[in-house]
């Protein structure tokens, strides 16, 4: 079955770029074409998916600016090949594994939509509020043959779209990475859900931080607490191929990849505010470029 894969991609500078290489590594060989919607890549990000894709295979639409998802899927999807059987949609820090297309290709003889299970690797004490790493699945992504009705997507942050006639469930998931990352990053990322949604952060709005208590630094431990974080992540078969099995060798790559540059200055910007508050909207558009 001709499968095409559409992926959002945004900043995936430093930690990043290494999830959306496992990203893409995880599907090139599966699929026969793929459409990275660019929605304001940096140079890292853009060097990543075209040294990752052979050139014959990639599609590239230039989306930058404030897109909600579901407009940036549907952007995508107007790139598909006519050719084009099926598509997966997928985020630049999600990974699939072999399995899952093999499923894909048998079920969708049946099915006109699929939904694929997901597992988060995830730390996130604003989400969880724990301070443990684990995976939890819930219903993720999904899979659409191509060419039975119109494809279209709804929905501001968890965009979503569904075709007429059956509908059926893979069990093989696929894993999400883009939450093993520092309190503050996560928090970044959960606030720009809001903003998304709502258009401003005021506190009656931040409906996506489930812990009113929590803070940008919640739980946060600095370099120090790289076990605590990547632990999950540095033994991911992907990342354990490319950079070697040791936690030595893991580590070492993450000492010189993060850039803690920005969260130095969002403190500092709280300790002239006075608050966390009056940052909120000022630091997720400046990280998001918004």
């Amino acid at each position: 079955m001709n499968i095409e894969a559409q992926i959002i991609a945004k900043e995936s500078y430093g930690l990043g770029a290494s999830f959306f290489d496992a990203c893409l590594r995880g599907i090139v060989n599966r699929v026969a074409h793929i459409i990275i919607v660019d929605n304001g890549c940096d140079e890292q990000a853009r060097h990543v998916y075209q040294e990752a894709i052979p050139k014959e295979k990639l599609t590239t639409v230039e989306a930058a600016g404030d897109y909600t998802f579901s407009e940036l899927r549907n952007l995508g999807i107007d790139k598909t090949r006519n050719d084009c059987e099926a598509i997966v949609h997928l985020d630049c820090d999600e990974v699939f594994c072999e399995q899952t297309f093999d499923e894909a290709v048998h079920a969708l003889e049946r099915f006109n939509t699929l939904y694929v299970p997901i597992t988060h690797l995830t730390v996130a004490p604003c989400i969880l509020d724990t301070q443990m790493a684990r995976a939890f699945p819930v219903k993720g992504t999904t899979i659409f043959r191509k060419k039975v009705g119109d494809l279209h997507f709804k929905g501001d942050v968890h965009e979503g779209a569904r075709l007429p006639g059956p509908v059926g469930a893979l069990h093989t998931p696929f894993v999400h990475l883009g939450y093993i990352r520092p309190q503050w990053q996560i928090y970044l990322r959960i606030l720009r859900y809001d903003l998304l949604q709502f258009g401003n952060l005021e506190r009656d709005k931040q409906v996506w931080i489930k812990s009113p208590q929590s803070t940008p630094n919640t739980h946060y431990e600095g370099k120090d607490g790289l076990l605590e974080y990547y632990g999950p992540w540095y033994s991911f078969t992907p990342v354990a191929e490319r950079y070697g099995t040791t936690k030595g060798n893991w580590f070492a790559y993450i000492e010189s990849v993060e850039d803690y540059s920005f969260w130095e200055w969002w403190q500092q910007l709280a300790k002239e505010k006075g608050n966390w508050q009056d940052t909120l909207e000022i630091a997720v558009r400046k990280y998001y470029n918004l």
